[in-house]
C-alpha cells in the first residue's frame, strides 16, 4: 500500500494506537504487499451501495447524509487496497476491501465470529484501541491487561493490516482458551465484557474513563410497569442488560421472520 498511512479515514483511526505498534504493522506491510495472502479487494457500483444507504441506513430524501458515507466509505477502503494501488477512482464505482479472514485453531469458530463482528463496530475498536495498561502503580488484573493487550493488536490487523488471514493464537492463550473446545459464543461473550468492563473501569485515559463503553454500545434497559387495577397507580422498575436473546418459533422460517 502506497498511501500515506498518517493520513485519511484510516489515519485518524490510526492515532488511537501506540507509535511502536504502527510502525511493526507499517513493517508487515512493506514486506507483504506483494505477498499472495495479500488483503483482496474488488470493484462496486456506486449505485448499489447508495441503494443499501437509503433502505437500511438513512432515510429517504438525506442526499447529502448518503454523499457523506460514500466519501467515508471509498476513503477508509481506499487506504486498504493493497492490490490494486494503480486502480482509478471514478464517480460510478469504487474498490472495497475485502475483510481478513480468521484463522480457526481447532474449535474456535465462536472466537472468531464474535472478533469478526466486534472488528466492525467502529465505536468499539476506537474505545479498545484508546485504552493503554496503567502504571501508576495502581491494582490491576495482569492477565486482563495482557488479554486487551492482544486484542488490541488482533482487531488493528483486521482493520487495516495488510494480510488476508490472521491467526488469533496470542488471544486465544491470553485467555487460556482450549482451542479443541467448543463454547457457547453468547456465553462466551457476556464472560468475555464482564472482565473487560470490570478492567476498563479502572483505566483512565486524559481524565476521562473506559467503564462506560460496553454498556452505551451493547446496553439497554427494560422498564417494568405495574398498574394497579383499583386506583391505577404506578410502579416502575428498570432493569439493565447487555443482550437480547430472540426466540424463533420452529414452524418460522428465518426469511419471514
Amino acid at each position: 500500500n502506497d498511501n500515506d498511512t498518517g493520513t485519511g479515514a484510516l489515519g485518524e483511526e490510526k492515532s488511537y494506537i501506540n507509535d511502536e505498534f504502527l510502525k511493526q504493522l507499517d513493517s508487515e506491510d512493506d514486506s507483504t504487499k506483494l505477498a499472495p495472502d495479500v488483503r483482496q479487494s474488488f470493484e462496486i457500483e456506486v449505485s448499489a451501495i447508495r441503494d443499501h444507504l437509503l433502505r437500511f441506513v438513512c432515510k429517504q430524501g438525506e442526499s447529502r447524509i448518503v454523499d457523506d458515507c460514500l466519501v467515508k466509505i471509498q476513503s477508509i477502503h481506499h487506504d486498504l487496497v493493497m492490490n490494486h494501488n494503480d486502480a482509478i477512482l471514478t464517480t460510478d464505482k469504487i474498490w472495497l476491501s475485502t475483510p481478513p479472514g480468521l484463522i480457526n485453531l481447532g474449535a474456535t469458530c465462536y472466537l472468531n465470529s464474535q472478533l469478526q463482528c466486534l472488528a466492525q463496530n467502529l465505536g468499539f475498536a476506537h474505545g479498545i484501541f484508546s485504552w493503554k495498561r496503567r502504571t501508576d502503580g495502581a491494582e490491576v488484573n495482569s492477565r486482563m491487561d495482557r488479554v486487551l493487550e492482544t486484542m488490541q493488536s488482533i482487531l488493528a490487523r483486521m482493520r487495516y493490516g495488510p494480510c488476508s488471514i490472521v491467526c488469533t493464537n496470542e488471544f486465544s492463550a491470553a485467555l487460556s482458551l482450549e482451542n479443541n473446545e467448543m463454547q457457547d459464543p453468547n456465553e462466551f461473550a457476556r464472560l468475555l465484557f464482564d472482565r473487560m468492563r470490570e478492567t476498563l473501569r479502572s483505566s483512565c485515559i486524559d481524565g476521562g474513563d473506559l467503564g462506560d463503553l460496553l454498556p452505551s454500545i451493547f446496553g439497554g434497559s427494560f422498564l417494568y410497569i405495574t398498574t394497579c387495577s383499583e386506583c391505577f397507580q404506578q410502579t416502575r422498575k428498570s432493569e439493565e442488560f447487555m443482550e437480547v436473546t430472540l426466540p424463533i418459533a420452529d414452524d418460522v422460517g428465518l426469511q419471514q421472520n
